[in-house]
């Protein structure tokens, strides 16, 4: 969606329904934003999280901890190359 958008710095996520959406691969990959807020994302549905912020290089700071990846069946390189993430929250999901 957002994947490749090595201008985009600013992506304002409030009121973005996810609520249906079973593929978030690739996301966010490569983006240049420092501050993502994913933190009220509805990931009930999702099957694959893949590569979701692969090479997103400026964040700091990720908070995850209220995705459900009950259904999730692939995760491979969802935090690869976040060479700046300094802290990622999990819990109470990890």
């Amino acid at each position: 969606m957002f994947s490749g958008d090595s201008n985009l710095e600013i992506i304002d996520l409030e009121g973005f329904d996810t609520s249906e959406i079973t593929n978030m691969a690739n996301m966010f990959a490569g983006i240049k934003a420092d501050i993502l807020d994913v933190s009220k994302f509805d990931t009930r549905n999702v099957r694959n999280m893949a590569g979701m912020f692969d090479g997103a290089i400026n964040l700091t700071n990720l908070d995850i901890s209220k995705f459900s990846t009950d259904k999730v069946t692939d995760m491979a390189l969802m935090f690869a190359n976040l060479t700046k993430l300094e802290q990622l929250n999990v819990y109470p999901n990890c």
